[in-house]
């Protein structure tokens, strides 16, 4: 009964902990692609746990059990004596079925809004294929459009779209800065991300922090972009991207779509206009070795059991005929 109370009272720890923590602190906007990694890592975890927490109560009655066994080179009735729960088959029933639950509903979530989000972008460059003017740089599309707007389309083959409405209010020097940011997103795959945080919110039922997750995530893709869109060594182009934020905050991209309006404006211009000392590479490291150990954690709490089975030099035998 160890594991599965361990990794329940493991998912319980991070999901009151962990989204405290990254909300009252100050390096997730000094180091916003780091803290995406933190809070996939945190919301993975708790995830993680509950499945393993089902699997770990299934182990004795799994018909699989002496594949288990012959795995961790442990007699199968050890393994079973170890994961073995007072609820007997009724509690292992109850963990399996919450076990596969679990991965299914995440499973039908996440391809759910993958391949509704890649029908929107195919949709979306089918339309704008006839609609669009072209544009000196070959990724960039043209929208004849009054509203002042820029977005990208991810996927395989990116592309940016940006309304004549943008182009009549930004300076070249705004211009590129929306470009690069919108090529960041791109080239970073930030719609995996936020798909990563939506299908954990969606399978979770937006407890457990998953919800803070995925509006965290929401504003870090953005913070990211900005900073590979300008030189923090030149405050002129900080600025300018500033600027370019607030001139096309008021549009809206379509879905599957993602846009430098994006995000917690003012949070981002305050950010541009007044940046923070970045995250050294000693604390960087640090804290993706820690969402790693979250990572981590779950597995080897999950295999405690099949480890003490494995390091016992005789197999148990029960003269009760109970196993």
């Amino acid at each position: 009964m160890t594991a599965p109370l361990g990794l329940l009272a493991l998912a319980v720890v991070l999901s009151a902990a962990g989204p405290r923590w990254l909300t009252r602190a100050s390096w997730p906007s000094r180091a916003p692609g780091v803290a995406i990694v933190v809070w996939l890592g945190l919301t993975s975890s708790v995830f993680l746990s509950l499945v393993l927490a089902g699997v770990a109560l299934a182990v004795p009655e799994l018909p699989a059990g002496s594949g288990f066994a012959e795995f961790f080179h442990a007699c199968s009735t050890a393994l079973r004596e170890h994961y073995s729960t007072p609820g007997g088959v009724t509690l292992s029933l109850l963990g399996a079925s919450a076990a596969g639950c679990l991965l299914a509903r995440f499973a039908i979530v996440a391809t759910r809004q993958y391949l509704r989000a890649r029908r929107e972008r195919d949709a979306q460059r089918a339309l704008l294929r006839y609609a669009c003017e072209s544009f000196p740089e070959p990724d960039v599309l043209v929208l004849a459009h009054a509203t002042p707007l820029a977005y990208c389309l991810p996927g395989r083959h990116g592309r940016i779209v940006i309304t004549e409405g943008a182009l009549s209010v930004l300076t070249q020097q705004q211009l590129r800065a929306v470009l690069a940011h919108e090529r960041a997103h791109i080239r970073a795959r930030h719609h995996l991300a936020v798909l990563a945080a939506a299908a954990l919110d969606s399978a979770l039922f937006g407890m457990l922090g998953t919800r803070h997750a995925k509006e965290a995530i929401t504003d870090l893709v953005e913070m990211h972009a900005d900073d590979a869109a300008h030189d923090a060594a030149h405050p002129a182009r900080r600025r300018d991207l500033a600027t370019a934020v607030v001139l096309l905050a008021g549009g809206s991209r379509p879905a599957g779509a993602l846009g430098v309006s994006g995000g917690a404006t003012m949070v981002r211009v305050r950010r541009l206009a007044a940046p923070s000392e970045p995250v050294g590479w000693t604390m960087r490291a640090s804290l993706l070795l820690g969402a790693l150990v979250m990572v981590s954690l779950p597995l080897g709490l999950a295999a405690v059991p099949a480890f003490a089975a494995m390091l016992l030099d005789y197999c148990p035998i029960f003269l009760d005929g109970s196993h």
